[in-house]
């Protein structure tokens, strides 16, 4: 586990998860949401956006980069040694999302966000809070699809629910010992 690649539902904890493993494994961690924005909530371009996640693939040896933009998914599907899929429920991460906004709103910014994106509850907000909700129809097959083109079976790591999660950071635990 040198090149990690967390996917998964906003809200399903991909950004926890690789802080976690980045101290466990002595990994850096690189969260896309941080490439992907700038102040004001601006978009990088397509090719912007690739060419940073390129460059970081690129330039370590050893990395975890979280995140789901499925339009760059393949680029760190071929690049990493393993892809940790965290399929939560669906009802878990919409609460997540809620309860992460709230403490946004209230305790300043999340730590996997740049500065000048806060924390919004707006028409927008509804409409991600809906994604996060019909995403088991629809990112999590587009998910699957990928992993079938671009990984090994033994490399692919699907958490469903959180005892496995406890029980794949265990496993990290115990490897990095």
């Amino acid at each position: 586990m040198r090149k990690i690649a967390v996917v998964g539902s906003p809200g399903s904890g991909k950004s926890t998860l690789a802080r976690q493993l980045g101290e466990i494994l002595d990994i850096p961690v690189f969260h896309l949401d941080l490439l992907f924005w700038s102040p004001g909530w601006r978009p990088s371009s397509q090719d912007e956006f690739a060419c940073a996640q390129q460059n970081i693939i690129s330039a370590h040896k050893r990395w975890i980069i979280d995140g789901n933009y499925s339009s760059t998914l393949p680029l760190r599907m071929k690049a990493c040694d393993t892809l940790v899929f965290l399929d939560l429920p669906r009802n878990l991460c919409v609460r997540r999302v809620i309860m992460r906004s709230l403490r946004g709103r209230f305790a300043g910014r999340r730590p996997d966000m740049p500065p000048g994106c806060p924390e919004r509850l707006d028409r927008d907000y509804l409409r991600f809070l809906m994604h996060v909700w019909r995403f088991p129809h629809g990112g999590r097959f587009r998910i699957f699809e990928l992993i079938g083109t671009y990984c090994r079976e033994d490399h692919v790591h699907r958490i469903a629910n959180l005892e496995q999660l406890e029980d794949f950071i265990s496993a990290c635990r115990g490897r990095a010992r």
